[in-house]
């Protein structure tokens, strides 16, 4: 539907960044390896440019990548996705998001998820809701339906990690189904909802 670069759905160079680093860590043969079994030549080419952390691209790119990459290393997709975002927690309380991620205690930072999405992503919208003490559901609205499977895995990886480092002792995160939420630019979209549970 887009060629590699060209939808308008885009997430932070950061996450780019996050992804290129955990691949060289995780994949056998890291970046280059996975290149060199990426079938489409625009993507090659798309993985080719340099990523700035504060600019924004495709996502779309991100999800082919990612598939190759996990049949690499032997894992699910999703698994893989899953794994990625755990470390793209523990970089980014070390670096670029460390005062939104590491001064809030966890009822805060759960508070922040919207804002937080903001920072690595430009589509679809999220809401945070209190459903009791120390638990909330975050609802995903209007994201691409490519993309929520995904999204919701990093969800899974990266919001645990992050509310532990913000005091949280154990953490319970699980998502509904997604449901289809209409389309744009030719491109369906999906809703969910993670419940997020601590102690």
């Amino acid at each position: 539907m887009f060629a590699p670069g060209t939808s308008p759905f885009r997430a932070k160079g950061n996450v780019y960044l996050g992804l290129l680093e955990s691949t060289n860590r995780r994949c056998p043969g890291g970046v280059p390896h996975v290149l060199a079994n990426v079938e489409s030549g625009e993507l090659r080419a798309f993985f080719e440019q340099q990523f700035l952390a504060a600019s924004r691209y495709d996502i779309l790119p991100l999800l082919a990548f990612s598939r190759v990459a996990a049949k690499l290393s032997g894992m699910p997709p999703l698994t893989y996705a899953k794994e990625g975002a755990r470390l793209q927690a523990v970089r980014d309380t070390q670096g670029v998001y460390r005062f939104l991620l590491k001064l809030a205690s966890p009822g805060l930072l759960a508070a922040r998820i919207p804002r937080l999405y903001m920072q690595y992503f430009d589509f679809g919208s999220v809401e945070s809701r209190s459903v009791g003490d120390r638990a909330v559901d975050v609802v995903l609205r209007a994201v691409p339906e490519p993309v929520i499977d995904w999204l919701l895995k990093v969800f899974e990886g990266f919001l645990p990690v992050a509310m532990q480092l913000a005091g949280a002792r154990t953490i319970v995160a699980h998502a509904d189904l997604p449901q289809r939420d209409g389309e744009t630019r030719g491109m369906p979209l999906a809703s969910s909802r993670l419940h997020l549970k601590w102690s």
